[in-house]
C-alpha cells in the first residue's frame, strides 16, 4: 500500500518499473468523513499487502506506520526528521522514530526513496511461506509493542499523580 502527498515518490516508483497497478494498491487522499465501504477498502488493502509505503508528510511518524503493522503489512519508513510539530523535543531534533527504534521494530527504514528498488528486489526474492512467518512476526511484536507502552504509560501516570515508584 502506498501513501503519497509526494508525487514524485510515486512517479520515480513507477518510472522504474517496479510497481504497477496490478501490485501495488494506490491511494493518493483518502478522503474525509470515512464510511463504512472506505473503511473496509482501507483495511483490506492492508490485509493485500505485505508492504505499506510510509512516506513523510508533515511529521516523521504517522499513524497509518501502527495500522499497517496491525495487520502485518511491514511499514518502510522514511528515516528523516521534518520540521513538524513531533520534533520538537531536544530526544526527538536527535532521534526520529525514537521509540520504534528503541523498540526494535520489525521495519524497513530509509533515508532516500531511491534505494527503494532493492527493497522491492529483495521482496519479490522472498517466498510466500516467509511472507506469512514475516507477517505473523510483525503482528505478534506490535501486540508486545502495545503492552509496553500501555505499561510504560500506567508507571508514569501512577508515578506523577499517585507517588507510587514501582
Amino acid at each position: 500500500m502506498l501513501y503519497v502527498r509526494l508525487t514524485r515518490l510515486v512517479l520515480f516508483v513507477f518510472k522504474c518499473g517496479f510497481l504497477s497497478a496490478k501490485v501495488c494498491i494506490i491511494i493518493f487522499r483518502w478522503l474525509p468523513k470515512e464510511t463504512d465501504e472506505t473503511k473496509g477498502d482501507y483495511l483490506h488493502a492492508l490485509q493485500q499487502s505485505d508492504l505499506t509505503l510510509s512516506p513523510v508528510g508533515q511529521n516523521s511518524e504517522c499513524y497509518r506506520i501502527y495500522e499497517a503493522m496491525a495487520y502485518g503489512s511491514v511499514p518502510v519508513i522514511e528515516d528523516v526528521m521534518t520540521p513538524g510539530l513531533c520534533g520538537a523535543s531536544p530526544a526527538s531534533k536527535l532521534f526520529p522514530l525514537r521509540i520504534l527504534k528503541e523498540l526494535e521494530a520489525p521495519v524497513i527504514y530509509l533515508k532516500d526513496w531511491k534505494t527503494l528498488p532493492k527493497i522491492l528486489e529483495a521482496e519479490a526474492r522472498m517466498s510466500h511461506e516467509e511472507k506469512v512467518e514475516r507477517r505473523k512476526r510483525l503482528v505478534k511484536w506490535y501486540e508486545n509493542f502495545k503492552t509496553v507502552l500501555r505499561d510504560r504509560m500506567v508507571k508514569v501516570l501512577e508515578n506523577r499523580f499517585f507517588n507510587i515508584n514501582r
